[in-house]
């Protein structure tokens, strides 16, 4: 933080995370806020506090990564952050006919399973899903992310243990939008994704959204599936995720083909 006569002017946050790399738990973080007062722009406040957190974090081996705005983008580029991706947004529209319903599941043993909290279950699809980085997503991550206050998020485990979904119906001035914030499976459950997204939609007319939205990036070993069902990059993405980390690690932690990143991981839907 930054203070000019007892006033904070300016500061810069960073949450703790631990990541997954391969099998392996690391400690981290996210960069989460970075403000500071119109007044005081322009002085190098932002940099300065970025070379803070950027030493701090080279000097404990950390590994972080971080969602950008367009004004502060061109800082984390200075500060030696490695581009990630393009933010992997992917849209399509909900077209309502009739009365709506369930739309048929190409998988008949097919369920889906609401819970209220995650429990051991969680952590074990994750282990197994065969996703090589991404924020370790146990029951106690699960459970803290996914618990915002005055905020309603759907959370279903698949077929038991194969998998986990969690879903997010949000306002907007167009229309309502359901957010797939984390889907996961197994790797040898991966032919049910198709399923799941079948059943999102059906979620999503029956909540009367209008569009359902999520990250994933065109690399990812879901992404042909959600292709196929419709839904596809946003081309005209121009927010990026960046990375930073260990030397040794760089080359494996800066290629989004090993990410499991999801809207999800961003506070911003």
């Amino acid at each position: 933080t930054i203070f000019c006569n007892d006033r904070l002017v300016s500061l810069y946050v960073a949450v703790t995370k631990k990541f997954r790399i391969n099998v392996h738990t690391k400690d981290g973080f996210m960069i989460q806020d970075v403000m500071t007062h119109p007044d005081h722009r322009g002085r190098g406040f932002l940099n300065k506090l970025a070379s803070v957190c950027a030493k701090y974090m080279a000097e404990g081996g950390f590994f972080a990564y971080t969602f950008p705005n367009k004004q502060s983008e061109n800082s984390f580029r200075r500060q030696g952050w490695t581009e990630l991706c393009a933010i992997p947004h992917r849209g399509m529209e909900v077209h309502v006919k009739g009365a709506g319903g369930r739309l048929n599941n190409p998988n008949t043993n097919f369920t889906a399973e609401q819970v209220y909290h995650f429990d051991q279950r969680s952590r074990n699809i994750w282990n197994d899903s065969e996703l090589e980085i991404g924020c370790d997503r146990d029951e106690s991550f699960m459970n803290w992310r996914y618990s915002r206050p005055n905020t309603k998020y759907d959370r279903f485990y698949i077929n038991g243990d194969q998998g986990y979904l969690v879903l997010k119906l949000f306002n907007k001035e167009k229309g309502k939008v359901l957010h797939i914030l984390d889907l996961v499976v197994c790797k040898s459950s991966r032919h049910l994704i198709q399923s799941i997204l079948c059943f999102s939609k059906s979620f999503a007319i029956e909540n009367g959204a209008q569009r359902i939205t999520c990250w994933l990036d065109q690399r990812h070993p879901y992404a042909t599936t959600f292709d196929k069902f419709g839904l596809t990059l946003d081309p005209k993405s121009n927010r990026f995720a960046f990375v930073m980390g260990p030397t040794e690690h760089m080359d494996r932690f800066s290629d989004i083909s090993l990410w499991h990143l999801t809207q999800g991981d961003s506070d911003v839907y």
